[in-house]
């Protein structure tokens, strides 16, 4: 057996760069539901970095927001996430509009969104990275690097 024979049914991998702390202008790629090997269903929110206020992340930088699925906080983070990227209405943001947002269809692909991420303490007394989403905003406004 040659060591290629099974490549048709792995996976390609990629690299994962995390939202650190700091504050920047995020063109979201894509939004999509994945689970890992061991099972655990992952939220992944994968973002070009614009510009930057402060942290440091750099213009170009490809970073992922990862949110477990099983977590107590996803449904509010997914919620505050959509509504502030639709600028709509939190009670809006139903299970067609999130399934939506997560499909194939991509539809807040190319959308830029401010992020603000800062460390936080969990009830257990680890550290975890809290990201915002503060709405949409215009190319022009970010290469005017407010």
């Amino acid at each position: 057996m040659g060591v290629f024979d099974k490549i048709g049914d792995a996976k390609s991998s990629q690299d994962s760069n995390p939202v650190r702390p700091g504050e920047f202008h995020g063109r979201i790629d894509e939004v999509k539901l994945v689970e890992k090997f061991d099972g655990t269903k992952l939220c992944l929110i994968n973002m070009t970095v614009m510009a930057v206020q402060n942290g440091d992340h750099h213009e170009g930088e490809e970073v992922t927001h990862f949110m477990r699925t099983d977590s107590l906080s996803f449904l509010g983070n997914f919620k505050q996430f959509v509504s502030s990227t639709l600028a709509c209405d939190p009670d809006q943001v139903g299970t067609a509009e999130a399934e939506r947002v997560t499909s194939d269809e991509q539809p807040l692909a190319g959308k830029i969104v401010r992020v603000k991420a800062r460390i936080i303490q969990t009830r257990k007394g680890n550290d975890f990275t809290k990201v915002h989403y503060g709405g949409q905003v215009d190319a022009p406004e970010v290469l005017e690097g407010s």
